[in-house]
């Protein structure tokens, strides 16, 4: 087995000698319109773990052609250990990993689509031939995800049904299930804090809800989640993780839910706890 180096890696060094290659190389090439640099590296707010976002806009007429020809041209940026070509409407996208897990992502575009459909951001032209970076248009905004009263309510229910089948599922033994109901227990925690914070919008596409979570939630919010116990395969450790997400959420949902004027489901929810403090001698205290 090689020697696999405990220094840490410096991925922006790397990545400065791929944009620079693909500057070289890319320029050389005629169909290539512009290059634009765009994402963290782009507005300076990048850490060293930061991924390297390069834009081509390329000539209409080429476009497909291009696209088609991908491997060729992300050979001549760096070595790769994957590369994954993925097509859009709105374009093609190469999402490409280094040897070292440095990670560098073109997004290809006829020009005409720059130039015409507004992106998240205002990238910064490395090459430009045809002042295509004058042409573009100013960003859109954000996306956003609907979150209403009806929403809220099939959280909360969801909630409080996976709640209840705790008790069923232990006397199967079915603990490695048991440890993913925590999980999206908490993952239902955590949406509930995010609607709750006025579900802000995204900085970029994609999951909306882990997107920037520790500059979405204010530090309070955190700690609740952090604090959570650490979880394991066993009877006890599940018990635990259920308790210990349930008194956590149905609190805040009870409040969400008055101050969205949706009606809370009382009765399932004392329903369920004192099925789990029979079965289990597990207390959570009633919201209400």
């Amino acid at each position: 087995m090689g020697h696999v180096s405990s220094e840490p890696r410096d991925h922006g060094a790397e990545l400065t000698h791929v944009l620079e290659r693909a500057a070289r190389s890319l320029e050389t090439d005629e169909r290539v319109r512009a290059l634009f640099l765009a994402g963290s590296r782009a507005t300076g707010s990048e850490d060293r773990f930061s991924d390297l976002d390069l834009l081509l806009a390329i000539e209409d007429e080429s476009f497909e052609e291009f696209c088609e020809e991908w491997r060729s041209w992300v050979g001549k940026l760096a070595p790769t250990v994957a590369a994954k070509p993925r097509s859009f409407e709105r374009g093609f996208l190469i999402n490409a990993t280094t040897p070292s897990c440095a990670r560098f992502d073109v997004f290809v575009r006829p020009v005409s689509g720059v130039t015409s459909e507004p992106g998240w951001e205002k990238p910064a032209a490395v090459f430009d031939r045809d002042g295509i970076g004058q042409r573009l248009p100013e960003p859109r905004s954000p996306p956003t995800v609907e979150h209403d009263a009806a929403w809220l309510s099939e959280l909360i229910y969801t909630f409080i049904r996976t709640l209840s089948v705790l008790p069923m599922l232990l006397e199967r033994g079915d603990l490695v299930r048991l440890t993913q109901h925590v999980q999206c227990l908490k993952q239902d925690l955590l949406e509930l804090l995010i609607f709750e914070n006025g579900d802000p919008p995204c900085r970029r596409p994609g999951a909306w809800a882990w997107v920037d979570l520790s500059e979405r939630l204010p530090a309070s919010d955190l700690a609740l989640v952090a604090t959570l116990p650490a979880l394991a395969a066993t009877r006890d450790s599940v018990i635990e993780g259920h308790v210990a997400v349930a008194s956590r959420f149905l609190p805040r949902a009870r409040g969400s839910a008055a101050r969205a004027g949706e009606s809370f489901p009382s009765e399932f929810e004392r329903a369920a706890l004192a099925f789990l403090e029979r079965e289990l001698g597990a207390t959570i205290p009633h919201t209400a």
